[in-house]
């Protein structure tokens, strides 16, 4: 995946956790499992409300359809380190394994710095602002939350015993089949991680521990100055992925 399909995926994950919390109503779901998963929704938004920052530690896992006719195994990648948001379009991962490496935006520029490489990616003007702007009105109200996308339960996954999921699916037509963001919470209605996937069968889960809401950044935090002695390059002409 480029860094810069991951910063828009990874951002729109974190944008659905903020408008999650503002409890929008599930779609039809059985009685006994929707009054379950709506007091979950009530206590999540209880907990979440008011988000404008976030922190947390990750385990990120990705994976990419099948290529080889074969085998038919899929490509899967790996990767922790901390993760830094905040509202609107702030974002910063410090890659800790399997090799060192940061992604921070703005909204407007991103960096992808490579320390052992001495290289840092510059990526100007990037759309972000532009891509977001249907989410990020949403943090006026849960209508228009419920009104561009279905939010439904998620389905168990072994992966995530004892957590709770939302599935939320665009009602956009012009949005790619198969594109949702399905958000991950315990018992106790604490932010456990996100799922991004999309039309085409890629999909990235992050998983999160020793989240913390609303944390002190200082101004500048999700900008990147480049240390000395560090290559700059302006774009991505080798497609690197990170």
């Amino acid at each position: 995946m480029t860094s810069a399909r991951l910063f828009m995926r990874l951002a729109c994950g974190l944008v659905a956790v903020a408008l999650l919390a503002q409890a929008a109503p599930l779609d039809a779901a059985p009685g006994a499992s929707r009054r379950a998963q709506e007091e979950l929704l009530g206590k999540f938004a209880a907990r979440y409300k008011g988000l404008t920052a976030f922190k947390a530690a990750y385990r990120r896992s990705a994976s990419t359809p099948a290529t080889d006719p074969i085998f038919k195994s899929q490509a899967v990648q790996t990767a922790e380190g901390v993760l830094y948001w905040q509202k609107p379009l702030g974002l910063r991962l410090v890659q800790e394994s399997p090799a060192r490496e940061e992604l921070v935006t703005d909204g407007t520029t991103a960096w992808w710095y490579l320390p052992s490489e001495k290289t840092v990616r510059v990526y100007e003007e990037m759309d972000l602002a532009e891509g977001f702007r249907p989410l990020t009105a949403f943090f006026d109200g849960a209508d228009e939350l419920k009104r561009h996308f279905a939010v439904t339960p998620a389905p168990a996954d072994p992966a995530r015993p004892g957590d709770s999921g939302f599935v939320m699916t665009p009602k956009d037509k012009a949005a790619e089949p198969g594109n949702a963001i399905t958000v991950w919470c315990g018992p106790d209605a604490i932010l456990k991680g996100f799922r991004l996937t999309s039309g085409t069968g890629e999909r990235t889960d992050f998983y999160l521990e020793s989240p913390e809401t609303n944390p002190s950044l200082p101004p500048d935090f999700f900008s990147f100055k480049a240390p000395r002695g560090t290559k700059v390059v302006v774009g991505d002409p080798d497609g690197g992925e990170m």
